[in-house]
C-alpha cells in the first residue's frame, strides 16, 4: 500500500451517517490461501475494519494476515496484507489512542510448536503498517489463542493470553509487567471467543480449572485487576455451567453462557445467572433451531444497545446444515430470537466475531465455504433482530442520495457506489480546469461504476452527481502517482 501525503487527507470523502439501519451481506478474499474474518471493530465514522488471517491452528502454515476497512454499506474503503516469515494466527483487531490500529495474534517460526511468541502489528488510519513486533516466550504459557486485550489509563495496552497469562505493555508497546497465574491452568474449553469484561477496574473470567499438579477440576470465576494481579477467585457449583464465559456483569449478579455438565449431554449450552457469592440463581437451556447442540460451538458474543445478549454459533464437522445462528436473549434468559446465515451459493458459514453496533444493531464475521470450494471473508450486517435489512429501499422512500468513491484516494481505478431516488442520473468528474474527464448516466436506484484512472494526472477531480441539470452531490477525487 502507498503512504498518502497528510494534505491529501483533508480532501478525502465523508461517509454520510442515516438515521435509519443498513444491513449488508458480503465475503472478500484479499489473501493467497485460506482466509477468514477473525474480528471486527466499529471505526468512529461509521465504518468497520475487519483483521483477517488463517481461520486457525489447521492453516498454521499459511503466512499471510491484513485489515480490511469497510464503509456502513460494507464497500471497501482500503485493506491491505503482509506476508510473513512467521506462522501467524491472528486473533484481535484494535483502535490505538492515536486513531490507527493494531493487530494483535500468536505466531511461531515452526509448524511442530506453534503459537509460543505474541506478536504486535502496528497500522496508520489508513492501513499503512508502522512496524511489526514479536515477543519471545520467557515461559511455558506464554500466551493463547483465546485473549482479549484493552487500552487503559489512557495508552497502556493490556492483554489477557486466555485468562493464564496476564501482559501490561508501556504506550510504546514494550512489555512493562507479565503475570502467569500459576496455581491454576485452563483445562480445555469451548472454542468462544475471549471479551475484555471491564466492571469496577477489574476484568471477569468464567473458566473451568484444575490446580496444576493435582487435584479435582472446579469451576470459577477469577478477577483480574489492570496491573494484571488477581483480586479474587470464586468457586461456583459444577452444576452451573462448565467452559463458559461471563456475558454480563452487574452489581448484584453475572451472566454467564456455556455447556452445563452435570445432568445433561456435556454439548448441552445453558445460560446461568450467578450472584456475586458464586451461588447460582438459575440456569436455562438454549434451543437452536436445528435441534441439537453437539452440532455447534459457540464462538463470540455481545450486548446490544438495547440490553440484549447475542451469541453467535457455528456448526461443526458433524453438523447435517452447515450454516451459523445467532442466538437473541435477555437477562432472564428468555429467548428472542435466532437467526441463520447460509445462501444457496454458500456450502458453509462459519461466525467467529460479533460486536454491537452504533446504530443499535450488530455486525458478525467469519468465513464461508462456497459451493465450487473457495473460503473467503464473511461479513453480516443485521438490525437488532438480526435482519439484513435493505437500506437501499428505504433511502429510495425517504428520498435521500449516497454516493461513495472508493478507494479515495486512487491510483489504478476507483468506483462510485449510487443509492437513491433518481433514477435518471448523469455521474461526472471535472479537473480542477473545469475540463469534463468522464461521464456515465446512472438509470437505476442503486448502481456500482468502475473506472480506470490509469490515463488520469495525478492531482484532485471533482465528481458531481447531476439530474436535469442540477447538481444533487459533489465528491473530491484524488488520484495519486503509481
Amino acid at each position: 500500500m502507498k503512504a498518502t501525503p497528510l494534505f491529501i487527507l483533508f480532501f478525502l470523502i465523508g461517509i454520510n451517517l442515516f438515521a435509519q439501519q443498513i444491513g449488508f451481506e458480503k465475503s472478500y478474499q484479499f489473501l493467497t490461501n485460506e482466509e477468514a474474518a477473525k474480528s471486527c471493530i466499529e471505526d468512529e465514522d461509521g465504518g468497520f475494519v475487519i483483521g483477517i488471517g488463517p481461520r486457525g491452528g489447521s492453516a498454521s502454515y499459511l503466512r499471510d494476515y491484513g485489515l480490511i476497512k469497510l464503509n456502513e454499506w460494507g464497500d471497501t474503503v482500503w485493506h491491505t496484507t503482509f506476508y510473513l516469515n512467521y506462522y501467524t494466527t491472528l486473533q484481535l483487531v484494535k483502535k490505538t489512542p492515536d486513531k490507527g490500529f493494531i493487530t494483535i495474534g500468536v505466531a511461531d517460526d515452526t509448524v511442530v510448536n506453534p503459537h509460543n511468541m505474541l506478536f504486535i502489528g502496528k497500522f496508520d488510519s489508513v492501513g499503512n503498517l508502522n512496524w511489526l513486533r514479536f515477543y519471545s516466550n520467557p515461559q511455558q504459557y506464554f500466551v493463547e489463542e483465546a485473549m482479549s486485550a484493552e487500552f487503559v489509563h489512557g495508552d497502556s495496552l493490556y492483554i489477557c493470553g486466555g485468562a493464564s497469562q496476564f501482559i501490561l505493555l508501556d504506550s510504546a508497546y514494550n512489555i512493562i509487567k507479565k503475570n502467569f497465574i500459576s496455581f491454576y491452568q485452563p483445562s480445555g474449553g469451548s472454542l468462544c471467543k475471549e471479551k475484555s469484561l471491564n466492571f469496577q477496574g477489574n476484568y471477569y473470567y468464567y473458566r473451568y480449572y484444575k490446580p496444576v499438579w493435582s487435584g479435582p477440576y472446579t469451576l470459577r470465576i477469577l478477577a483480574i485487576d489492570m496491573k494484571g494481579d488477581s483480586v479474587f477467585s470464586k468457586q461456583i457449583p459444577n452444576d452451573t455451567l462448565g467452559f463458559g464465559r461471563i456475558i454480563k456483569i452487574t452489581n448484584s449478579y453475572f451472566l454467564a453462557i456455556g455447556y452445563k455438565l452435570i445432568g445433561s449431554p456435556p454439548a448441552s449450552y445453558f445460560i446461568s445467572k450467578i450472584d456475586t457469592s458464586g451461588l447460582k440463581l438459575w440456569s436455562k437451556p438454549i434451543s437452536l433451531p436445528l435441534g441439537n447442540s453437539n452440532y455447534y460451538n459457540f464462538t463470540s458474543y455481545a450486548t446490544l444497545l438495547n440490553g440484549n445478549n447475542v451469541v453467535s454459533f457455528f456448526p461443526t464437522g458433524n453438523a447435517p446444515i452447515k450454516q451459523s445462528y445467532i442466538y437473541c436473549f435477555n437477562d432472564n434468559g428468555d429467548s428472542l430470537w435466532a437467526q441463520s446465515y447460509k445462501n444457496d451459493s454458500l456450502s458453509e458459514t462459519i461466525l467467529l466475531d460479533i460486536i454491537a453496533t452504533a446504530d443499535s444493531g450488530l455486525l458478525a464475521c467469519g468465513q464461508i465455504k462456497e459451493q465450487g470450494g473457495a473460503i473467503k471473508n464473511y461479513i453480516v450486517k443485521t438490525n437488532s433482530k438480526g435482519l439484513i435489512l435493505n437500506a437501499s429501499a428505504e433511502l429510495t422512500k425517504k428520498n435521500e442520495t449516497y454516493l461513495h468513491v472508493y478507494p479515495n484516494p486512487a491510483t489504478n481505478y476507483t468506483r462510485f457506489h449510487y443509492v437513491g431516488f433518481e433514477k435518471k442520473l448523469l455521474l461526472s468528474i471535472y479537473n480542477l480546469q473545469g475540463q469534463l474527464i468522464y461521464s456515465t448516466p446512472i438509470n437505476e436506484n442503486e448502481a456500482r461504476i468502475f473506472i480506470s484512472t490509469e490515463k488520469l494526472k495525478p492531482g484532485l477531480y471533482l465528481c458531481n452527481l447531476s439530474a436535469n441539470g442540477s447538481m444533487l452531490l459533489e465528491k473530491k477525487l484524488v488520484i495519486l502517482e503509481e
